[in-house]
């Protein structure tokens, strides 16, 4: 039986609650408050697909939507629902590509106009370890270009906002701002079953009649239920595989079982795992993610014999 309101941390629900031309004043509320921006933004332009820079890498199931306003910021909204290698260092390379192009041919200043970026990650992105040390429900990280003896902003055009999903434990009642009330919206959506009495601002209700799932029409469940089974799929075929032993747990196992790869048997592992993996159906591009192996290696796994 269908949710009352779509699961936004789907490609289709994230798009359509953050990244239409209806979206739009939800989108400009949403970036203000993540990412603390000195003015409101006046007017949003989303980048048409076509458009938006080419990454030439893996994509795997992150969602992403660009957008500029009319004082020419970039904003760059990302969500990512299974653990990825170097997610860290992928949100960086893709900032880089959104300032690289701002380049002019010919005589040029240098002149950059500010990038800002939201990256959601619905997995930790700190180990077990530098947990320890991380505040229980320390769910946002900004950050920024500091000089490390000043402790002030070095450079006020680059901001993250890094979001660890799994470290937001708050409830309706216990929500301070209208940021924490963003972030339960969207790890807890799928599971509410009307509007809780504390998101009655307009915009936060426009936010959930936009997510209903019966305003969907056919087409868009289609598409919608599609993104679902997929997810499901991937986490039935992960754990499937966990219960065989042949991962060693999608978070914790992988982040402390790395040890920069001293162990020359660690490749071999990757290996059979992959060859498992493929003959269980799963995707290359989901095996790269589970085994670390890249798609080069695994698309040799399908063409040689052991």
């Amino acid at each position: 039986m269908p949710t009352k309101f779509i699961d936004i941390t789907t490609d289709f629900g994230f798009k359509r609650v953050f990244g239409r031309d209806e979206s739009k004043e939800i989108m400009k509320g949403f970036l203000f408050d993540m990412l603390e921006l000195p003015y409101p933004i006046e007017e949003l332009f989303y980048l048409p697909q076509e458009q938006t820079p080419d990454y030439h890498g893996e994509r795997l199931s992150i969602y992403d939507i660009h957008c500029t306003d009319t004082s020419g910021r970039k904003f760059i909204v990302e969500m990512q629902k299974h653990w990825q290698r170097n997610f860290k260092e992928r949100t960086l390379y893709y900032i880089s590509l959104a300032i690289s192009r701002q380049a002019k041919k010919g005589k040029w200043n240098f002149h950059l106009l500010p990038v800002y970026c939201v990256s959601i990650a619905d997995f930790y992105l700190s180990t077990k370890e530098e947990r320890k040390t991380i505040q229980n429900g320390d769910y946002l990280h900004p950050v920024e270009l500091v000089n490390t003896k000043t402790k002030t902003i070095f450079y006020q055009k680059l901001k993250i906002s890094f979001v660890e999903l799994p470290n937001f434990h708050k409830k309706p009642h216990e929500l301070t701002d209208r940021l924490d009330k963003w972030i339960y919206i969207i790890k807890n959506m799928v599971k509410l079953t009307e509007v809780p009495a504390e998101f009655s601002e307009e915009l936060l209700l426009q936010l959930f009649k936009m997510a209903e799932y019966a305003k969907l029409t056919p087409k868009e469940r289609i598409k919608y239920e599609g993104d679902l089974k997929r997810d499901w799929d991937h986490q039935s075929i992960l754990e499937s595989a966990e219960e065989k032993g042949l991962l060693k747990g999608r978070q914790e196992g992988r982040q402390e079982g790395r040890k920069e790869g001293r162990q020359e048997g660690i490749q071999q592992t990757q290996i059979e795992t992959a060859r498992r993996l493929l003959q269980m159906g799963l995707d290359i591009k989901s095996i790269a993610q589970a085994t670390e192996l890249s798609i080069e290696q695994i698309n040799q796994l399908t063409t040689t014999k052991e």
